[in-house]
């Protein structure tokens, strides 16, 4: 031998020998001796054990980009899955329609639930089926959110054991209160978490954007009083106006601090060229564009009609019958947003709808984000951007934040108001009011601001409105050309 080493065992002493030969000559002589107790020291490969990764097995996964996580710009889905599903978690589609038999819509709750409803005139008062194969918006929305996952068929969703409540509302002759129950949903004995909603009013870029107090209502309602308290998350698509000189910040619905507007980002990291920017837009999720390689794989109404009407109207489409790779859109981004949501309330159950909203915020990625505007921090810490809201979304960061997050303290407000009468100077100088908020600025964190203006003015797309913060941060609602009406009455606009 040519030394020893202590073991931990009694008794034990471990020889070491020059090599394997020499080892093997020393238990051959000690076996002929007899009297020796030993037993060779191997090598052993170890293994890290990793933690599961869930790899899903849906055969046109490969094809959904928006969920890969190794692509430079990604949502971050990486290991998410392995943490949750939104598995418990209740979703909402309001939309044109919901296929809730879809083959890969398995997770919807059966018609027989009761807890769909379909507010259109044509088709039974529960079902929120499409009536039509050209009612397909709401399917390729709902599966982007919630497709089935880790079944051998078809795509996923983000949250891929999210059960889906179809809410057929869009696209026909709808009352306000019909809004109003839609946006309030909650059925008696379930919880309504999150809500998803790719739709709101025209993107026309002239339109005031206002929706009715009912509508409101209802998202108040929702926000506030469901979920025992906590709310239900609201995601909203911010618009596809932006080629008709449309800004989000005009838009009443997505803009309300009870939702969560989202823009969109085409794969390479750019500002979708329909994506509206504006003041109220809070984060960013994919939206892909409008060519092949950049559109969005969903779940499609099922069967050769819907099949047909997608190979005449999109010749390059490659999807078989039951799905689509012509998505896009912030339709397309806001259901990302939505499955987003429900892993979060998987993971923390006691989140408050403010409390998703501000970790998928905080979380947000900026690098190589490129818009129509930068990234500035303001007072809060918040980096943000008009064209992307506080940047992409990123579930995993999101999930890991959500485990150990101490809820907000309750929400308080406070209000000051300026009166005129001031003239609006021509040339572009600005007509500024100064409102001091220091006394509140003491005893409170500033979440949002919300600013109500009466404006008479024989041309409203003129005017441009900036909310300017102490830190000197500016949330602007630019100018919109297109629109020649006259005056702004009540008309609230809202700060991220």
């Amino acid at each position: 031998p040519v030394g020893t080493e202590k073991t931990y065992l009694d008794g034990w002493t471990i020889v070491v020998y020059a090599d394997a030969f020499a080892a093997l000559h020393a238990a051959d002589w000690m076996t002929k001796k007899g009297g020796f107790e030993f037993t060779p020291v191997f090598a052993r490969e170890s293994f890290v054990r990793q933690a599961l990764k869930r790899v899903p097995n849906d055969p046109l996964y490969p094809k959904q980009w928006h969920l890969d996580d190794s692509a430079p710009f990604n949502i971050g889905m990486k290991g998410a899955w392995d943490i949750a599903t939104g598995k418990g978690i209740n979703m909402a589609i309001i939309d044109d329609a919901l296929e809730i038999k879809h083959e890969d819509l398995t997770n919807a709750y059966p018609l027989e639930s009761g807890y769909h409803k379909n507010f259109k005139e044509d088709g039974s008062p529960n079902d929120p089926s499409p009536m039509k194969a050209t009612e397909n918006h709401g399917t390729y929305c709902g599966g982007l959110a919630m497709a089935a996952g880790f079944n051998n068929r078809g795509v996923l969703g983000v949250a891929p054991e999210a059960r889906a409540m179809g809410l057929r509302f869009v696209g026909g002759a709808t009352a306000d209160d019909a809004a109003q129950v839609a946006l309030g949903w909650e059925p008696e004995g379930i919880f309504t978490h999150v809500s998803s909603n790719s739709w709101g009013p025209s993107d026309d870029g002239k339109s005031d954007g206002r929706v009715s107090s009912l509508q409101m209502a209802g998202l108040q309602k929702g926000a506030t009083q469901n979920r025992g308290g906590l709310g239900t998350v609201f995601a909203i698509s911010c618009g596809n106006g932006r080629d008709s000189g449309d800004d989000a910040s005009y838009d009443a619905f997505s803009g309300s601090r009870f939702g969560i507007a989202v823009a969109a980002v085409e794969r390479a990291g750019k500002q979708s060229s329909y994506s509206e920017s504006g003041m109220s837009v809070a984060i960013a999720a994919f939206g892909g564009e409008f060519q092949p390689l950049n559109v969005m794989w969903s779940t499609n109404v099922s069967g050769d009609e819907a099949f047909k009407n997608k190979a005449d109207n999109f010749p390059t489409t490659e999807a078989p019958i039951n799905y689509t790779d012509t998505a896009n859109g912030t339709s397309s981004a806001a259901p990302q947003v939505s499955g987003a949501a429900a892993l979060l309330l998987e993971v923390n159950p006691k989140l408050g709808y403010r409390d998703v909203k501000e970790i998928l915020m905080r979380t947000a990625k900026q690098d190589g984000l490129e818009g129509n505007d930068g990234f500035k921090k303001n007072g809060g810490g918040f980096n943000f951007s008009h064209a992307f809201g506080a940047g992409l979304l990123n579930v995993a960061d999101a999930l890991e934040m959500a485990k150990n997050w101490v809820n907000l303290d309750l929400l308080q407000s406070t209000a000051y108001t300026f009166v005129g009468p001031n003239e609006i100077p021509d040339g572009g100088a600005p007509l500024i009011m100064d409102l001091n908020f220091k006394e509140a600025a003491d005893k409170l964190r500033v979440e949002h601001v919300e600013l109500t203006v009466n404006i008479k003015h024989k041309n409203r797309g003129d005017l441009q409105f900036i909310i300017q913060s102490p830190s000197g941060f500016q949330a602007v609602a630019l100018p919109r050309k297109p629109d020649d009406n006259a005056d702004f009455t009540d008309y609230m606009f809202t700060s991220p």
